[in-house]
Formats: structure tokens, C-alpha cells, sequence
């Protein structure tokens, strides 16, 4: 069962008839600007110039390549790095000061990462701030900055009643472009300031644009740069009804069979219900349903179009949505909802219902953002030149462009020249998406049989076998 908060994680540890495999990590130095910098980016990182720390054989190579890259700051500090590197999805991280005051506790969810454009080495870590002793309580013999075993008298102390973490301020809209922006996501301005103020006024925004334009990514790293805590619920294409979303009740035991989208839901109700009484703002929770037109949402959302509605009309802007027989959950007007849509012959269409209750943003893909996103790359003008030819029919975007990006670097460390890995990428990932009766189709291999060159040699005999067969049949097929 996924805990819905620290302590209920700390509570189901503490229960466990198992030996316990999480272990508990005391993280003593904050970053330079306060927990809020590692709240807000869901993540621990810290930046110290050095190399990824993995390559290091032990801890006096480190302490060494510190000392080479003057890091006077790090000295001593190696051991830190080393713990971060090793982190593994399900460690429990703690987030405290030198005396013990814990402010977050989080488990981790992935692996150790490093930046070299930046120095920077971090995991991603789901923080919760909800219930937070004043201090950690830790037996005799256990150190800060350790990895351990998470003992249950540790985890025990994580129970007690303390003081809670208010809501971060949502910075300033221009703060929030540029951290959107540093993450490295290229966007106009104005895509991010209606997505900004279409959450403010309705709650509800639906992202819309080709698969790869960072949709998601675009919905994550707000809810990072306005410190709100989010959560991605990918929807299946077999989902017909609002227990696909919501759980169910088992009519045998009586019992609710809860999912991810309601463990949040109530979460976010329950930290709107206790910021109120003790007079704070509460902190803001997103929750992002994923291709959600993959199946249709008047089936498995009904409840919700309905629900949110109301709460649009209400004095307080808050209303409830039925689970089962006799459980429900409001809504509260710290919760926001984003659907993610890709527009294409896979996905299903919305009912106008939809759109009335909703925002739209769609998000385009602009040729100079792309090039841009390439930069100098060998491969880039290459690159573009075959979206130039297809972007009519078969567009692509970031994703398909990191990814090329990625097979032609990691060809090149096998000494595969440039084109050569990029012919075999074009061939991959770009002429499987060209099919079809229309017109168009046969127009863009037509362009594509002219671009593909010498240099590309597999995607020109590829090209010209389909724009053939397009011209016998009146239909474009990659097989």
C-alpha cells in the first residue's frame, strides 16, 4: 500500500514482520538556500566540482580531485558525495541541520545523476513535510551522514507530534520562468504565463500538442518552481469507468481498494483541513493525469467534470467527490488538475463538456526552439532539414530529438561516424510515422526522397520503396 504521508511510511516500517530493507539517511548541510531549494526540486543536490563520483575508486582519489579543482569548501566533505552516489530507489532520506532539527523527510526515486554542465550531483527524492519531530532522536552509536539500516527506534521518533512546514511562497511569475527555463525546457513566455494564470483561475488545464513537446515535463517543473507537491497518474487505454481512477469497494470484505489518484486527493484535502485550522496557507498539491485522452474521460472522469463544476460555483470553491458508498473526498481549493492530451490516431476526442470545464493550452513546436535545443551539434542542420521535409504530416519534437542526439553520441564512442548514426535514427525513429492515404503523405516523401542524400543512404532506399508504393496504392506504409 502506498503511504499517503512520513508518518504513515514510518508507522508501516515500524509494523513490518519483515526484516526492514530501507535504509536512513541523515543529510546535515542544507543547500546554500535553505531545504525550501531541495523541496522545491524534489530532489537532494548539491554542486561540487568534481566528475561523476562513480569512477572514483575510493574515498582518497575523491578527496584528491576535490583538493586538484580547488574545492577548499568540500574538504573533509568527501564522504558526502559518496553517500549521495549511492542511494537507491526506496532509501529514506532525512533533511536536517547540524543540531537534529529535521525539516523533510523523503524516500528516494531514482538513481544518483551528475550534471557536468553545472557540477551538479543529485537523486530525486519525494519529500513529505507533514509531522516533523523538532529533533531526531537516534540510539547511542548512530551517527549523522551514514547509511543504515532504518531501525525502528529511528523511525519511531519520526512519529511524534512536532511542527509542521508552512506552504513555500510561490515566487514571483518571472522567478518561475526562469527556473522553468533552467531546467532546460525551451517555451515562449507566453505559453507558461496562460498555463500560469489558466491553474489560478479555473484549476483545471488540459496541455495539448504532438507526442514529445514536454507536456508533462512542463506540468512537473511548474509544480516544482511554485513548490506544490504533484503526482503523475498515466491513464490506460482500457480504463471505462470511475473506478479505473478511483478504486473500488470489494462487496466481499467491505474493504476500499484505494489507488495513487485517491491517496493524493485525500492528502491534499487533509493538508487544506489542518492549514485552515492552524491559520496558514496550505501547501498546493497538482495532479497530473497523463495522455488522458488515450481513453475517453466522460467514462472514468464523469465524477470529477461534475464535482469540479460545482466547486467553480461554491462560496468557499470547494466540493466533494464520491469514492464508494459512504467515502468521499472534497476537493479543496488547494488541488489543481492537469490533463496531458496528444492529439493523433490513438487518442479518443473530448465531449464539448470537457472543454467547457477546462483550460486549453496547446503547445506548439516552433522550428527556431528546435534548432535551438540542437544547438551545434554535427547533426543538427542534417536533422532538421528531414523535420523541415515532414513537420506537415509526421511532426516530431524534444524527445525524438534527444533521443537521435543520444544514439549518434553513443555511436560515435564506437567510432560510427555522424551520418551514419544518424541515417540509422531517421530510418528508427522518423519514417515509421509517415503513413496514410492523405495526400500530404505522398507530398513529404516526395520532399524526403530529395533531401535524403548520399549520406543517408538506407532512409533514401527506404523512402523511395514507400513514396513508390504511395504512388501504385495510394497509401504509405513503413512495412
Amino acid at each position: 500500500m502506498l503511504a499517503e504521508s512520513m508518518t504513515d511510511l514510518a508507522a508501516q516500517i515500524v509494523a513490518a514482520s519483515d526484516p526492514v530493507s530501507r535504509r536512513l539517511v541523515i543529510r546535515v548541510r542544507q543547500p546554500l538556500n535553505g531545504i525550501g531549494e531541495w523541496l522545491a526540486a524534489s530532489a537532494v543536490s548539491v554542486a561540487a566540482p568534481v566528475g561523476d563520483v562513480r569512477v572514483f575508486r575510493d574515498s582518497a582519489s575523491l578527496a584528491d580531485a576535490l583538493a586538484v579543482n580547488g574545492a577548499e569548501q568540500w574538504a573533509g566533505r568527501d564522504g558526502e558525495l559518496r553517500l549521495l552516489a549511492c542511494l537507491q530507489a526506496g532509501d529514506i532520506v532525512i533533511a536536517s541541520e547540524d543540531g537534529g532539527e529535521v525539516h523533510a523527510v523523503g524516500v528516494v526515486r531514482g538513481a544518483y545523476r551528475h550534471s557536468a554542465a553545472d557540477s551538479r550531483h543529485a537523486v530525486d527524492v519525494s519529500w513529505w513535510t507533514d509531522t516533523l519531530p523538532q529533533r531526531i532522536h537516534a540510539p547511542p552509536g548512530w551517527r549523522y551522514q551514514e547509511i543504515c539500516e532504518a531501525r525502528r527506534e529511528i523511525l519511531q521518533s519520526l512519529m511524534m507530534e512536532g511542527r509542521r512546514i508552512e506552504a513555500l511562497p510561490e515566487p514571483p511569475f518571472g522567478e518561475i520562468v526562469s527556473r522553468v527555463a533552467a531546467a532546460g525546457m525551451r517555451l515562449p513566455e507566453t505559453i507558461v504565463r496562460r498555463y500560469h494564470v489558466a491553474l489560478r483561475t479555473r484549476g483545471f488545464v488540459v496541455l495539448a500538442g504532438v507526442s514529445g513537446t514536454g507536456k508533462t515535463w512542463l506540468a512537473e517543473l511548474y509544480a516544482k518552481a511554485v513548490g506544490a507537491r504533484h503526482l503523475v497518474v498515466p491513464v490506460a487505454p482500457n480504463w471505462t469507468a470511475n473506478e479505473d481512477l478511483l478504486g473500488y469497494l470489494n462487496p466481499l470484505d467491505g474493504a476500499f481498494h484505494a489507488t495513487a489518484f485517491t491517496l493524493f486527493l485525500e492528502g491534499a484535502a487533509r493538508e487544506h483541513r489542518e492549514a485552515k485550522e492552524q491559520g496558514r496557507a496550505p501547501i498546493r498539491y497538482h495532479l497530473i493525469l497523463d495522455e488522458m485522452n488515450l481513453a475517453r474521460p466522460e467514462h472514468y472522469f464523469a465524477k470529477f467534470l461534475s464535482a469540479m463544476e460545482l466547486r467553480s460555483r461554491s462560496a468557499d470553491g470547494e466540493a466533494a467527490v464520491e469514492l464508494a458508498p459512504g467515502r468521499s473526498v472534497p476537493l479543496p481549493s488547494n488541488l489543481a488538475f492537469v490533463g496531458t492530451v496528444n492529439v493523433d490516431e490513438t487518442t479518443h476526442g473530448f465531449a464539448d463538456k470537457v472543454y467547457d470545464r477546462a483550460q486549453l493550452v496547446e503547445l506548439g513546436i516552433p522550428r527556431e526552439a528546435l534548432v535551438a535545443h540542437l544547438g551545434d551539434r554535427p547533426h543538427a542542420v542534417r536533422l532538421m532539414a528531414v523535420w523541415d521535409a515532414v513537420s506537415g504530416v509526421a511532426p516530431f519534437a524534444y524527445r525524438v530529438l534527444d533521443d537521435v542526439t543520444a544514439y549518434v553520441e553513443t555511436s560515435a564512442e564506437l567510432g560510427v561516424r555522424w551520418q551514419e548514426a544518424l541515417d540509422e535514427q531517421v530510418l528508427q525513429k522518423v519514417l515509421p510515422k509517415l503513413k496514410g492515404n492523405d495526400g500530404r503523405v505522398g507530398e513529404a516523401l516526395a520532399r524526403l526522397a530529395e533531401s535524403c542524400g548520399d549520406d543517408l543512404p538506407m532512409s533514401r532506399a527506404r523512402v523511395r520503396t514507400m513514396f513508390d508504393g504511395f504512388q501504385a496504392h495510394g497509401f504509405a506504409s513503413f512495412f
